[in-house]
This record gives structure tokens, C-alpha cells and sequence, in this order.
């Protein structure tokens, strides 16, 4: 008449772990990459996971700052107690180097008589100017463009500023300095080269 019994809890699981952050890099461009997640926070699963982070192919170190500017292809691969898999993938773009400004139709510290239509822009079709400033003061103009034609009539001296950014963050500043000034008199444009070769003299 002896009995015994044994009891044994059994968990199914046919679900793969859920791989979370990837998705936000994917298609991005940044300064920088670092991958410094707690386990338990990126990877989602009922038990317990061993994982893969490969960067470029390569086994990527966790909490490494990867600085090295191009394309970059992350992918991850998590498998449960279960032997379910979970992956994911994206790619994504290093770039920390400031967008190249451009001006065009104006030169430093040079003179015009009148007024002066001029150019500014960035090299890159991918960047845009975020501000231009005259004197300091903040311009009314398109933003997110690449290129813009500006006017200035005024007789006196310009500073332009110009701030210009890029889909990482960077940020680059360049400054064009002239002046603009009275229109000669028809006398005073026939009596230049006159003038100029008696100051030779």
C-alpha cells in the first residue's frame, strides 16, 4: 500500500526573445556608438538568454565607444534556455566632422559699390543652413536649405554669420566681413585710372 509521488513544474516557451534599442539606430546618423545596455533591459524573454552583439562582423565589446566615421552595421542575436532565437539588425552612419560653408559672390573685406547679391552654402546637399545673422541679427530665410541667395543695399559695413548643421548634431560657423559703399559719379570712374597711375608715381 505505499504510495509516493513526485511533482515537477514544466515552463513551455516557443516565443523568441525580444531584442529592444536596435530599432533606434537603424538608419541614423551619429557622433558616436556605444552599446551600454544592462542585459535585462534590451533583451525581453521569460527565461534566461545568452547573447551576440557583433559590430562590422566583428564581436563588439559592451560600453565600447566606436568612433570611426562611415556606414556601420550592428547586429544582435539573443538565445533563450529554450533555444528560441531572436535577431536584429541596423545600420547606421559615424559622421563628426562639421559641415563645410561656403560663400560665393563676396569676398573678405573687400568693397562694393551699390549693392551686393551674394551666395552661401554648404557643401554637402545632405547639411543646411540653420541661421544667418547680419550684423548679429538674426535673418528671416528658409531653413533646412543647403543654399541660399541673399541682397544687401545698404550703405555700410557687414558681418554675415553663418551657422550651418548635419543629421549628426555637428555644427560649423563661418563669418564673411565687407562693406558696401556710394556709387562712383561717371567723372569720378573716368578720373580713377588717372588717379591711381599719378599715386604709382
Amino acid at each position: 500500500g505505499f504510495s509516493s509521488q513526485i511533482t515537477s513544474q514544466i515552463m513551455i516557451d516557443s516565443t523568441n526573445p525580444v531584442i529592444r534599442y536596435v530599432d533606434q539606430v537603424n538608419g541614423k546618423c551619429l557622433q558616436s556608438f556605444c552599446w551600454d545596455y544592462p542585459m535585462e533591459e534590451w533583451i525581453q524573454d521569460y527565461t534566461s538568454c545568452t547573447y551576440i552583439v557583433q559590430l562590422d562582423g566583428k564581436l563588439y565589446h559592451m560600453g565600447e565607444n566606436i568612433t570611426k566615421e562611415g556606414r556601420h552595421i550592428l547586429s544582435v542575436q539573443a538565445v533563450d534556455s529554450a533555444g528560441n532565437v531572436g535577431e536584429a539588425r541596423a545600420e547606421f552612419i559615424i559622421d563628426h566632422t562639421p559641415p563645410k560653408i561656403q560663400f560665393g559672390n563676396v569676398e573678405e573685406g573687400q568693397q562694393y559699390e551699390k549693392e551686393r547679391t551674394f551666395q552661401v552654402e554648404v557643401e554637402n546637399s545632405e547639411d543646411w543652413i540653420e541661421e544667418m545673422k547680419i550684423n548679429g541679427e538674426v535673418q528671416r530665410i528658409d531653413l533646412k536649405q543647403n543654399k541660399i541667395t541673399y541682397t544687401v543695399k545698404e550703405e555700410q559695413s557687414y558681418e554675415i554669420e553663418i551657422l550651418a548643421s548635419d543629421q549628426a548634431g555637428n555644427q560649423a560657423v563661418a563669418r564673411r566681413n565687407f562693406k558696401i559703399i556710394p556709387e562712383k559719379t561717371i567723372l569720378q570712374k573716368l578720373t580713377a585710372p588717372i588717379e591711381k597711375r599719378f599715386m604709382q608715381h
